[in-house]
């Protein structure tokens, strides 16, 4: 399947829309790549240039290793996560990022979608989304004519639907 086979890893996100195939790098590099149907790469574009995306990538990586009061060394995962979700709606690219907490800067949430415009082939920012709660979004679908939105909130356990301004 060319180059697509090659190029996509485990954290990312791949849909299409019938005439080409996205494929979003979601851990440690914002990044996407289109191919065509036959997985040729057309072109790729990285998103770390944008400032939401350079904060994080400017962020000291946390360690692998995490010591408890009681003095047990536990390995964890390193990775940076860009991209907890994508959905591709009506030639629109939305992504689903995180953010630091404004309650607890320690903490990160998953609680914004960025919206992005197909422009000869590069996205382009057109909208941010930012979601009602300082929690943990997992999952989202834009539907009712791209008017919606519907999210699976974590902390809570809460299945939750928003109306968006359209852009």
């Amino acid at each position: 399947m060319g180059e697509i086979a090659k190029t996509v890893t485990m954290g990312s996100h791949v849909i299409s829309d019938g005439k080409t195939i996205y494929s979003i790098y979601g851990e440690n590099l914002p990044l996407i790549q289109t191919f065509d149907l036959t997985g040729n790469l057309l072109y790729s574009q990285d998103l770390s240039e944008l400032k939401i995306f350079s904060d994080r990538l400017a962020q000291k990586a946390k360690s692998g290793v995490k010591i408890s009061g009681t003095g047990n060394i536990k390995l964890r995962a390193t990775g940076r996560v860009f991209v907890q979700d994508a959905q591709l709606f009506q030639e629109k690219l939305y992504l689903l990022i995180p953010q630091q907490s404004k309650k607890d800067g320690n903490r990160t949430l998953f609680n914004k979608i960025l919206v992005f415009k197909n422009q000869d082939m590069s996205w382009e920012l057109s909208q941010e989304i930012q979601l009602p709660i300082d929690g943990t979004y997992l999952t989202f679908k834009v539907y009712d004519d791209g008017k919606k939105l519907v999210t699976f909130e974590n902390v809570n356990g809460n299945i939750e639907s928003f109306g968006i301004d359209k852009q």
